[in-house]
């Protein structure tokens, strides 16, 4: 998936994106959509990714990870 400049490349979990579609509002999951499509398209703005902690709170190892 190209990214546009300035942003970064996004690949979505189907089981991820499945499981938290069942558990969010018409209105999120109308956001989430609109969102994912963008994020497929353009990609995701660099300016909008958050380190992760080395080492989350369950223990997940995540050095070098971003999230949104």
């Amino acid at each position: 998936m190209p990214a546009s400049r300035g942003h970064a490349p996004v690949l979505f979990d189907e089981d991820a994106w499945v499981a938290d579609m069942a558990r969010t509002s018409t209105n999120g999951r109308a956001v989430a959509e609109a969102t994912r499509r963008d994020y497929e398209q353009d990609g995701c703005p660099i300016a909008d990714l958050l380190a992760c902690q080395k080492d989350a709170a369950d223990g997940t190892n995540l050095p070098g990870c971003v999230k949104v």
